[in-house]
């Protein structure tokens, strides 16, 4: 899978923290972009924050919520960390046809144009916060490119991919995604 700007380049395992009880416990490990920090993401559990990562000192800091501080050393971390987290890609066609496959859906062929749109779009989006359509979605249309639908979502990562078109009968779609300051992934899809 192909990302642009940021890209997960490889993981590296932590060691478990002492006391983890994951196995008894039905909420996941989510590793979150933090705002305006690209050096570092929060990991989460639920809805609860345990720590931050830093990859430049290549160090975990647990926090405690109760007091509102980061612990002073660094500790071992309970779940694997990513080197970055994406900011986008352009390879959502992947994910969309996944989605397909599971429901026995033959895949969409890749049409260049309409991932074109489908990144500005999704841009556009993600920079307004807009979870819906823009005010015209086939504004994004490169020259020559045309599309009979669009669809979109703004999802956290762990709701995978979600927008209308992707389970309908067209044959050609692009698609991509941007991450909003709100964590959030601003889908969109255009397909013909």
């Amino acid at each position: 899978m192909r990302f642009t700007n940021c890209s997960f380049v490889a993981l590296f395992a932590c060691v478990l923290a002492a006391g983890d009880n994951r196995a008894l416990s039905n909420e996941r490990y989510i590793w979150r972009a933090v705002p305006d920090t690209p050096d570092q993401v929060a990991l989460y559990k639920g809805d609860k924050q345990l720590g931050n990562y830093l990859f430049s000192r290549q160090v975990y800091y647990t926090y405690d919520a109760a007091k509102d501080v980061f612990g002073q050393k660094p500790t071992a971390c309970p779940a694997a960390v990513p080197t970055q987290i994406a900011n986008e890609s352009t390879d959502a066609l992947e994910e969309v046809n996944a989605a397909r496959a599971a429901r026995g859906l033959r895949p969409y062929i890749l049409d260049d144009g309409l991932t074109t749109a489908a990144l500005g779009a999704a841009r556009f989006r993600a920079a307004h916060h807009l979870a819906g359509h823009t005010a015209n979605d086939f504004h994004y249309l490169p020259d020559g490119a045309h599309a009979s639908s669009a669809g979109c979502a703004a999802w956290h990562d762990s709701w995978g991919w979600g927008s209308c078109c992707t389970y309908d009968g067209y044959t050609y779609a692009g698609a991509a995604w941007v991450r909003g300051s709100d964590d959030r992934r601003y889908m969109h899809v255009f397909v013909r």
